[in-house]
């Protein structure tokens, strides 16, 4: 079966930020490459800028995932009986 990409906007923690997530600040986007544990369950997030930034546990930022979905195959249309 085929996968499709769709792009969704979801709220990311320290706890759930993930890397290729776009991370709007500031009206810039920024997207995460790498991430180190911080004190406190913290987060270092590494964007592909070059510039970083401290999550912790009370940060909330809005993020675009790329999600993969399972699409279905088109049944083929079956023909009635005595149908031509």
């Amino acid at each position: 079966m085929p996968d499709a990409v769709v792009l969704t906007l979801i709220e990311v923690t320290a706890a759930t930020v993930q890397r290729g997530d776009l991370l709007e600040i500031g009206q810039r986007q920024f997207e995460v490459t790498e991430f180190h544990d911080a004190p406190h369950d913290g987060k270092y997030v590494c964007f592909a800028s070059g510039e970083a930034l401290l999550m912790r546990t009370g940060t909330r930022l809005f993020a675009m995932r790329e999600i993969r979905v399972r699409t279905r195959r088109a049944w083929p249309m079956l023909r009635a009986k005595g149908a031509r």
